[in-house]
């Protein structure tokens, strides 16, 4: 219809309003690549429908959905160039929209959301600088969110996660206090919203993760009691969701590699990551490159340097043709193979 009709504002909005959501449930479901594309088509309709009819709000509302979906949703993709120019488009929209509304609820926490989003790909873009400016700007407009919806679970979640992207531009930086202080926040928010919510998985995974980056940083700097009490946390928390009963590869795969990789070394537990990456290997329903790559490691750590070599070329055999993220983790494969091969030589 909005073929046949292409000067049709109404039908060009329709035809957005369906599309979004397509790419949504493709998004959804996990796959990245046609979402991506569904997603950028959406943009093209809307972009053109503004330019028939810019005074529309709604048109201008459409088409801030979808640069924030593109901002995000390109950074795993690769395409850092890509997420950055749909995060200007995004908050340009949004800005536009709160000073033609500016009683309107949705648009304040859209464009701290757009400052996160912004700030983790330009560090990505390796602009930490640049990037430590932005995240400020979103934990300083997340905090103001949170005191008026001091109840809000989800702006709490995104400010640990502005506590944390910040923390990963201050390491760039060379600012290992302020990246310590920045997840030591992070890990304070998740951990107040793990005890509100204990069975909330994200929340437990998100202070996992926090954890683990916050006893990375505090091992770098010589404070060996703290990384390990992180550390330690870390690990009792996925012990707990590894050991309950039908926990799904993934999660037993995470509670592996900690196991072996963990800082500081001497927590790092070889033999019972052993067991748990072949768990995981064992559950999934086709080869997974991740878990291979986790056994590799539990193999080598345990010291069988032939079956980490097995593992890892099997790791590498169960890779498709990728980019973004997928090639970071080729690369990391074929690194690691390599020093197994070398160290067995």
């Amino acid at each position: 219809m909005a073929a046949a009709r292409p000067g049709d504002v109404d039908a060009q909005e329709r035809l957005g309003a369906s599309a979004v959501k397509v790419a949504d449930a493709l998004f959804g479901r996990g796959d990245l690549a046609n979402a991506v594309a569904q997603y950028r088509q959406v943009r093209a309709v809307r972009e053109a429908a503004l330019r028939l009819s810019p005074a529309r709000l709604t048109l201008r509302a459409g088409l801030a959905e979808v640069t924030g979906r593109l901002c995000t949703a390109l950074v795993p993709t690769g395409d850092v160039p890509g997420a950055l120019d749909n995060c200007a488009r995004n908050a340009e929209l949004l800005r536009g929209l709160l000073a033609s509304d500016p009683a309107a609820g949705p648009w304040p926490a859209q464009l701290a959301l757009n400052r996160l989003a912004t700030g983790n790909a330009q560090r990505l873009s390796g602009d930490p600088k640049t990037a430590a400016g932005t995240l400020r700007e979103a934990v300083a407009a997340l905090e103001g969110l949170l005191r008026q919806r001091p109840e809000n679970a989800d702006l709490a979640r995104r400010l640990a996660v502005a506590h944390a992207y910040r923390a990963n531009a201050l390491t760039d930086l060379g600012d290992p206090t302020g990246a310590t202080e920045s997840y030591g926040a992070a890990v304070d928010g998740l951990s107040r919203l793990a005890a509100l919510d204990p069975a909330n998985t994200r929340f437990r995974t998100d202070l996992v993760y926090m954890l683990t980056k916050r006893a990375e940083l505090l091992t770098k700097a010589g404070s060996l009691a703290g990384a390990r009490a992180a550390t330690s946390r870390a690990l009792a928390l996925q012990r707990e969701s590894a050991l309950a009963p039908g926990a799904p590869p993934e999660v037993l795969n995470d509670y592996a590699w900690h196991l072996v990789s963990c800082e500081p070394p001497d927590l790092r537990q070889p033999a019972l990551a052993l067991t748990f990456a072949r768990r995981a290997v064992d559950g999934a329903t086709s080869p997974n490159p991740v878990h291979l790559h986790t056994l590799a490691w539990a193999l080598y750590r345990t010291g069988d340097r032939p079956g980490a070599i097995a593992a890892a070329e099997q790791a590498l055999a169960a890779m498709t043709a990728s980019t973004g993220a997928a090639t970071g983790l080729r690369r990391q494969i074929e690194t690691d193979l390599a020093t197994f091969r070398k160290d067995v030589a």
